[in-house]
Parts: structure tokens; C-alpha cells; sequence
């Protein structure tokens, strides 16, 4: 099976922070069109991001029913690793 070609799209993310200092991610916003909702938070690591270079934290979270990886690079911006032929 071959693989699809990926992208590095940055994205706007509503984040909600707890009293402890962590991060949850509430909403995806994918180029400023169509918003998602995180349905669930599942994990958070320190990770490359494999397909389109870029470091920082991955939350893998749920939306629509799909497991899908959104990064956190260090100087708060965020991504995702987005399919070449999908455009929102």
C-alpha cells in the first residue's frame, strides 16, 4: 500500500489550560475555513513529527471518530500532518 504524500498545515486551535498548566485542545480550525471539535484527548508526548519534519508535543486526539496527531512546536504553533490532495 503506498503511502499519501503529507504536509506540514499549520492550524488555529481553542486550547483550554487547568490550574496545573496543561493544555487541552477544544477546537481545530484547518485554513481559517472549517472548525472541528476534539472530541477526546487521548495522549501527550514529546515526538518528531515523522511525515513533515517539526518537533515539539503531539496530543493525539479524536475528532469525528478519527485518531489523528496535532503538534505543538515551541514557539506555540500548531499543526498537523494533512494529507497533500485534501484542502478543507
Amino acid at each position: 500500500m503506498r503511502e499519501i504524500p503529507r504536509r506540514k498545515e499549520y492550524v488555529e486551535v481553542t486550547v483550554r489550560i487547568d490550574e496545573d498548566g496543561n493544555k487541552r485542545p477544544l477546537t481545530v480550525k484547518f485554513q481559517g475555513l472549517k472548525t472541528f471539535e476534539v472530541d477526546r484527548l487521548m495522549h501527550v508526548i514529546e515526538r518528531k513529527a515523522s511525515k513533515v519534519g517539526g518537533t515539539g508535543k503531539c496530543y493525539r486526539i479524536v475528532i469525528l471518530g478519527t485518531e489523528t496527531s496535532l503538534y505543538e512546536e515551541d514557539e506555540g504553533k500548531w499543526f498537523v500532518e494533512a494529507k497533500e490532495n485534501v484542502r478543507w
